[in-house]
């Protein structure tokens, strides 16, 4: 464990130098070999320690790294850039949602709670959420809910639309972190899709007040912060649940 005062600079930087430097001293101690997942790495980038980083990784000698995140576009960045201190570094793999059968075997899950969610409430979630495992996994926990609070012991067509509101409110706090990092300029265009997408750049302009010639500069920061995807000329969101979730959000207020 390591810690530092809040109000402490020096120890808080004498505590990331140590954090960098413990999985090798870990893996010699027990003499193995260490794989090291860092989650989120774009918001580690926000701690100006990459080049450190970087450093202490090719020293290496018994320590692997994983590095993941979801805001895809600054990953990219911090590893495809020239400019960066990590280019080059990692293979890269993006992960899609899972496949409907790996989604119907997560939800199946359930089964051992002798609860039973049936296939055309699988194939909505999976259509709803494009295999999104967070979602999967949240809906099942709503699923399980909701039974015992019926006191059935299926989820059918008839229940979806509960059990998903119930799913929403179980993971509120992870779409309010979504929507906190959006502000400004990259909110009103992010909510403009969110109700009426997919969106063309006429149409957004029309739809926000934005200029054309300023758009550019926001949807990009949108697109490498993973939130938005560009398809034929068109915006259209990452993730269909959060934009779900904004549209509500944004008709609530309306």
């Amino acid at each position: 464990w390591f810690e530092y005062g809040e109000n402490k600079p020096k120890d808080y930087t004498q505590a990331i130098e140590k954090t960098i430097l413990y999985p090798e001293k870990l893996a010699k101690e027990s003499n193995k070999k260490i794989v090291v997942f860092l989650d989120e790495f774009q918001e580690i980038k926000n701690l100006g320690i990459l080049n450190a980083l970087r450093e202490n990784m090719q020293k290496t000698t018994r320590v692997n790294y994983v590095i993941s995140g979801s805001a895809v576009g600054l990953l990219a960045q911090i590893v495809g850039s020239r400019k960066s201190p990590f280019y080059g570094f990692f293979l890269q793999k993006q992960i899609r949602g899972l496949s409907e059968e790996s989604a119907e075997k997560l939800l199946s899950r359930t089964k051992k709670k002798r609860i039973t969610i049936e296939p055309s409430v699988v194939q909505k979630v999976v259509q709803k959420t494009r295999g999104y495992p967070l979602y999967l996994q949240a809906f099942g926990n709503a699923a399980l809910d909701l039974a015992f609070l019926k006191k059935t012991r299926k989820i059918g067509d008839e229940l979806f639309d509960e059990c998903w509101q119930r799913m929403f409110e179980d993971i509120y706090f992870h779409f309010q972190y979504l929507e906190g990092e959006l502000k400004g300029k990259k909110r009103a265009i992010a909510e403009a899709i969110a109700l009426d997408a997919p969106l063309s750049v006429s149409a957004i302009s029309r739809s926000t007040g934005i200029p054309i010639n300023e758009l550019g500069t926001y949807t990009n920061r949108l697109v490498r912060e993973g939130i938005l995807e560009k398809n034929n000329s068109a915006y259209s969101f990452t993730d269909p649940v959060f934009e779900e979730w904004l549209k509500k959000s944004k008709q609530e207020r309306a």
